[in-house]
């Protein structure tokens, strides 16, 4: 496992245009420090130094395997993904391939795959990239997760941006502000890398705007186009920041089949997200919510205009099964409309 830590060039206090032509400085209420634009090198031997660039550019992290194999109390498995990542992600914290498919964690995660259902496999591709959060003791972490069979891996380039209050925002230096934590993985396919990047993002932000989608982009050496991209939506109610990740229909299924005592018709709203709680700081979600559930979102599309998609709530309830809590007026959210980003149209650009 290797620790980055920023370097920066220049008074971190400047400010610098965006390409539509808005000042840098407009993400002051966001709470990010406003660095000149950098990047980060990193040699084999771990040096540090500064690079006019925008983003974070990998440099010498070897071929070898990163994590020790043999577990440690923060990754008990040894497969480089946190037991926190783990607890998120619901994998076995014990074993590095918890579905038995051959696919390591970390690889299936990276590829679009579910890492805890061996029928869910990575469909076949050069290239994959993931996000998710956790809640650590110092705070709220983000991970990007890279596959890629195109090797030299240390000269991608990976690029942070948001979607807060409607408006899309290209966070050109926030790699190089932070320490930025390097796990590699194991790949069932030789010579293919797998790394996962663990960072802080501050979580005021997301209780500030209450709804906000985070998406990275990479691109590869050479190229002058976005190779690929992904994102997470996170949420902030009751002081706590929640995940959204995609809610599975058949669970949805077996709670409305529940309710309604097995009666025919309508299996109830289908897709949607669940919401996972992810407390930080070793702190809890209120005692007033309930454990061993979530609040699951059934949402249907109802506009989509450059990649913002507007959703509006059809269904909403806590269901059963699950080591997290619900908020007891998970249903109020019923009506609602809200705003995610679809990176995706952002490849090729």
């Amino acid at each position: 496992m290797t620790v980055i830590l920023p370097q920066f060039d220049g008074d971190p206090r400047a400010s610098r245009e965006w390409p539509s032509g808005r000042g840098l400085r407009s993400l002051g209420v966001l709470g990010f420090a406003v660095l000149a634009a950098t990047s980060l090198l990193l040699s084999s031997e771990g040096e540090r130094r500064a690079v006019p660039a925008d983003g974070l550019v990998l440099k010498g992290l070897g071929a070898g395997v990163l994590h020790a194999g043999t577990g440690s109390a923060d990754d008990l498995d040894g497969d480089g993904l946190p037991n926190s990542v783990e607890a998120v992600l619901e994998t076995n914290e014990y074993y590095p391939d918890s579905d038995l498919d051959g696919y390591e964690d970390m690889e299936e995660y990276a590829r679009g795959s579910d890492p805890t259902d061996a029928d869910s496999v990575p469909l076949p591709g050069s290239l994959g990239l993931a996000m998710s959060a956790t809640g650590e003791q110092d705070g709220l972490h983000l991970q990007i997760f890279t596959y890629s069979t195109h090797g030299g891996i240390q000269d991608y380039l990976y690029q942070v941006g948001i979607l807060a209050a409607g408006e899309l925002r290209h966070l050109p230096n926030l790699l190089s502000q932070v320490p930025v934590t390097v796990s590699r993985g194991e790949s069932s396919t030789a010579g293919a890398d797998v790394l996962m990047m663990d960072f802080p993002f501050p979580e005021s932000t997301v209780h500030l705007l209450g709804d906000i989608s985070v998406f990275t982009t990479l691109t590869l050496g050479g190229s002058q186009a976005i190779n690929a991209a992904a994102g997470i939506d996170l949420t902030s109610t009751d002081g706590i920041v929640l995940l959204a990740r995609p809610g599975p229909n058949d669970r949805w299924a077996a709670y409305h089949a529940q309710q309604t005592g097995g009666s025919g018709g309508s299996s109830g709203p289908q897709g949607g997200s669940i919401y996972m709680p992810i407390p930080t700081g070793g702190g809890s979600v209120p005692n007033t919510w309930t454990p061993g559930e979530i609040c699951y979102q059934a949402t249907i599309q109802v506009a989509a205009e450059n990649g913002i998609i507007f959703h509006e709530v059809t269904g909403a309830d806590c269901i059963t099964g699950w080591d997290a809590h619900c908020k007891t007026d998970c249903d109020n959210s019923i009506g609602d409309v809200f705003q995610t980003f679809d990176p995706l149209g952002l490849v090729g650009g």
